[in-house]
């Protein structure tokens, strides 16, 4: 499904560890806890965008602008995903 095998993998192995606490429609679900903003949860995209950060040593912002609703088109194209596939897979 995406571009590289390697992320991939780690994608799939990142969701199966129990790390990430899942929520939907939102790549990550952030509140704000004695004046810090925390991530409570995220959607499988919001792992994948994630996982592909700390393998390439980037920041959240550097890749996506720090939105939380959606993967960018430059993003998408990055990792070789559809707007359709990312659409099917944030209700998940």
């Amino acid at each position: 499904m995406l571009k590289s095998k390697k992320l991939e993998k780690r994608w799939l192995k990142a969701l199966r560890s129990g790390e990430y606490v899942q929520t939907k429609e939102v790549l990550a679900e952030d509140k704000t806890v004695d004046g810090k903003t925390v991530t409570v949860g995220w959607c499988c995209l919001g792992v994948l965008k994630n996982e592909y950060c700390k393998m390439n040593g980037l920041g959240w912002d550097d890749v996506n602008k720090r939105s939380t609703y959606e993967l960018q088109r430059k993003m998408r194209d990055t990792l070789g995903i559809s707007l359709e596939q990312t659409n099917t897979l944030m209700g998940m």
